[in-house]
């Protein structure tokens, strides 16, 4: 607060400041209870990151055939939507404190108890939580 009871607003760094990026730490049934969004957010994050695949590769198609500009500008402005957009669902991953598996993106890796992923869960995609 400043000198007269208000609330100042925290100073950040720009616009990709983690800020507000909690670190978190969850028990097992947390970690379950998370699941469906979890698998809501890896669902998104797969389908934009092959849609930007896609848009690639018809943008350089295009480009390289010498197709008029008004389709490659449509192309190019889907591209950088799909883009952001990928960028706010790993946002959202990230603000859970849980990240995908580089190695295998269809799982995603959640902090256990002490906020470690180190100690923490993998939640396997597509797979159904235990009873």
């Amino acid at each position: 607060m400043d000198g007269l009871g208000r609330i100042q607003e925290p100073i950040t760094s720009g616009p990709k400041s983690k800020e507000f990026t909690v670190k978190r730490a969850y028990e097992r049934l947390e970690a379950e209870r998370l699941r469906p969004l979890l698998e809501a957010i890896a669902r998104e994050i797969d389908e934009r990151g092959q849609a930007i695949q896609k848009l690639t590769r018809a943008s350089e198609r295009r480009a390289s055939r010498g197709i008029e500009p008004g389709a490659q500008a449509e192309t190019t402005a889907r591209l950088a939507n799909h883009k952001r957009e990928l960028r706010r669902a790993t946002e959202e991953l990230e603000s859970l404190g849980c990240e995908l598996n580089p190695t295998d993106p269809s799982t995603v890796l959640v902090p256990g108890p002490d906020g470690s992923l180190e100690s923490g869960y993998e939640i396997h995609l597509g797979e159904v939580a235990p009873a």
